[in-house]
């Protein structure tokens, strides 16, 4: 789902690009600060009992923030005329969700494959070798 949401916002920017519309709905923005909250809280969370589902899931939510503030950018771009604003940083939302969904696959993965956490090994280690 990560991938799809980075496929439909980067073709939708590109379409913007080569289209470009009128941004309206400019003040309906919110939502960094709450966002941030939860993905912090989920992540510090799903690391401690090591739920990689929960992480990436905290990853999302911090991805979800930082898309609130880059759509507050393009908004304040597009109420200065730029509109080219809009679909630009549409596609460094794509590129952003990109970097989430390589994040949340490596630590999914990791944890389907048996993954321990190289701390944990060396702590195994050590106390064999006492």
């Amino acid at each position: 789902m990560i991938a799809a949401s980075a496929l439909a916002a980067a073709w939708t920017a590109a379409t913007r690009l080569l289209h470009p519309a009128t941004v309206t709905h400019l003040p309906w923005v919110v939502g960094f600060a709450g966002n941030e909250l939860v993905a912090r809280y989920r992540i510090r969370v799903g690391r401690r009992i090591g739920a990689a589902a929960l992480v990436a899931d905290g990853l999302h939510a911090r991805t979800d923030g930082y898309t609130s503030l880059a759509v507050v950018a393009a908004a304040g771009g597009a109420a200065l005329g730029w509109r080219w604003a809009d679909p630009v940083i549409g596609l460094a939302i794509a590129v952003a969700i990109g970097f989430v969904l390589k994040d949340a696959a490596r630590e999914v993965y990791r944890r389907l494959m048996d993954a321990v956490d190289p701390a944990v090994v060396d702590q195994a280690e050590t106390a064999l070798r006492g």
